[in-house]
């Protein structure tokens, strides 16, 4: 415990003399003088600034997320936490097909049933993410990510015992894709904010492709024994997790915003209504909408096929690995070719 001061002695210099390996507990002690409150006060800032250095020794997987949002940390630290943070807020999307399969191999809901489940999370998701994209720059981004993973959380273990509801399985997916979709949003623009964005996407991409395949070789393979119950227990507890990554992440916009940066001219409703934006968000529409509408049920046509499950976690697996040589080419040549020449390059391909 720490020393207290005698009885009406209590002045800020009291505070000055505790060492910095002491602070965390200094700040979980009651305090109630009012010099002391004050230092306790900018102790809590300086905490969550990640100014006091020492606790960083004492537990290095903290100090690696915290330190990933300081100005000067090495720009791929950044990548990867941001990267393993917005994998994680894409779960259902990453392994999709075998959550249908799951859900139609072992609930009362039938194919096309998980398939609604499905639209209904992303139709959540999509509806949280123009909402925040209206107020992005009002926004504190780290509470609302980590308020974002709390609910999805909180939905997918409410999930796990409605599955045999059509309507109140429904709520609860709904209920899941607005944490996700909101914490997803955040993710992006935090990716957004940092120099080299195009090789930040690419690590990004890249590891969805990783734990895209890792997930669809586990799901069907181990579905048997895990059930959907354990699935969504699996995703919350994931979930949960993810919230010490948000330690990262920029919160109001002075903290990230360059003192150089120029002051914004147009407000987000101007920027969302812009030609390029529109073409860009209907362009990745219809592509999000190509490669969904067919992954949602890939696992199932193989089940039609009368493949084994092996087969068929072997087979998702390795067409999402497939994906990581061209994810991980754009962060080796980032902008060097423009935009342009890539992206029609993986289209034509």
């Amino acid at each position: 415990s720490l020393p207290s001061p005698a009885a009406g002695s209590c002045t800020p210099h009291h505070c000055e003399s505790v060492p910095k390996r002491r602070l965390p507990t200094l700040l979980a002690t009651p305090l109630v003088c009012g010099g002391i409150s004050k230092r306790r006060a900018e102790l809590s800032r300086m905490w969550r600034r990640g100014q006091l250095g020492n606790w960083r020794k004492t537990c290095p997987v903290l100090g690696f997320v915290r330190s990933a949002g300081s100005e000067s940390v090495n720009l791929y630290q950044r990548f990867s936490v941001y990267s393993v943070l917005g994998c994680l807020t894409l779960l259902n999307l990453l392994v999709l097909p075998a959550m249908v399969g799951v859900l139609a191999d072992h609930t009362l809901l039938t194919e096309a049933q998980s398939g609604w489940a499905a639209s209904v999370n992303f139709l959540a998701a999509s509806m949280v993410a123009l909402f925040m994209a209206l107020r992005m720059h009002r926004l504190h981004l780290r509470h609302v990510a980590i308020a974002g993973l709390l609910l999805a959380a909180a939905s997918d273990v409410a999930s796990a015992y409605a599955a045999d509801s059509l309507n109140a399985f429904l709520v609860c997916r709904f209920m899941a894709g607005m944490g996700a979709g909101a914490a997803y949003t955040v993710v992006v623009a935090a990716f957004a904010r940092l120099p080299e964005v195009d090789r930040g996407y690419g690590v990004f991409i890249t590891l969805q492709f990783i734990v895209s395949g890792l997930g669809l070789y586990i799901l069907p393979v181990y579905s048997a024994d895990i059930g959907f119950s354990g699935m969504f227990f699996a995703f919350a507890a994931l979930e949960i997790a993810a919230v010490v990554l948000c330690l990262s992440l920029p919160g109001k916009p002075a903290q990230f915003e360059s003192h150089d940066a120029p002051i914004p001219r147009r407000t987000e409703l101007q920027v969302l209504l812009a030609a390029s934006t529109l073409l860009g968000v209907l362009g990745f529409a219809v592509f999000e909408a190509a490669n969904v509408a067919q992954f949602t049920y890939v696992e199932r046509l193989g089940a039609a096929l009368d493949l084994s499950d092996h087969q068929i976690g072997l087979v998702l697996g390795i067409g999402s690995l497939a994906g990581i040589p061209g994810a991980f080419a754009i962060v080796l040549i980032g902008r060097r070719f423009g935009r342009i020449k890539p992206l029609s390059v993986g289209i034509v391909l």
